[in-house]
């Protein structure tokens, strides 16, 4: 189940069935050498409600938008519920300095030896929209491929391959 993403105000949302089992999943979204296999180019998450992190972002981001924006992401841990629920504040550094937050939040739930991975963000930031969708379903189709133990397609590429559909969903 390969679903696109789903803006409803200012929250985008995911559901993928990938392979099991649960811990796993849970592996790939919490710890650092598996994190930077599809999300990240260093960093993990911390075990612990009310720990702090950061993460870098992966490099060759040449989206224009983005220009100017740090390549980290701060957070800290809102939920860590092994291996059901992973919560924690995403917070971006814009141009002029301010700390733009949201929340990115990851719920398991197992079926048979399969896992329904349901991701919310929210608050998208405003213009970031398109972004954070395409952006979003390109990374989840590189964690399926690390699960299925395939090559992913490089998730840039397919960020902006996605780009555009997603901006013409939304323009409807």
């Amino acid at each position: 189940m390969n679903h696109p993403g789903t803006l409803d105000g200012d929250t985008v949302r995911f559901e993928r069935v990938l392979p099991g089992p649960i811990e796993r999943v849970w592996s790939y979204l919490t710890e650092g050498a598996l994190l930077k296999t599809w999300l990240v180019e260093d960093g993990a998450i911390p075990p612990r409600a009310g720990e702090s992190f950061v993460l870098t972002m992966g490099g060759g981001d040449d989206m224009p938008e983005r220009e100017g924006y740090e390549p980290k992401t701060y957070g800290t841990v809102l939920t860590y519920d092994p291996p059901r629920a992973l919560e924690y504040t995403w917070g971006v550094k814009s141009p002029d300095g301010t700390m733009l937050d949201s929340t990115v939040r990851f719920e398991l739930e197992p079926l048979g030896d399969r896992v329904r991975l349901v991701l919310t963000h929210r608050p998208v930031i405003a213009g970031f929209e398109t972004r954070t969708l395409s952006g979003w379903h390109a990374l989840l189709d590189t964690l399926r491929a690390r699960l299925e133990n395939v090559e992913p397609t490089d998730p840039m590429r397919s960020m902006r391959e996605l780009l555009p559909r997603y901006e013409s969903r939304l323009a409807r």
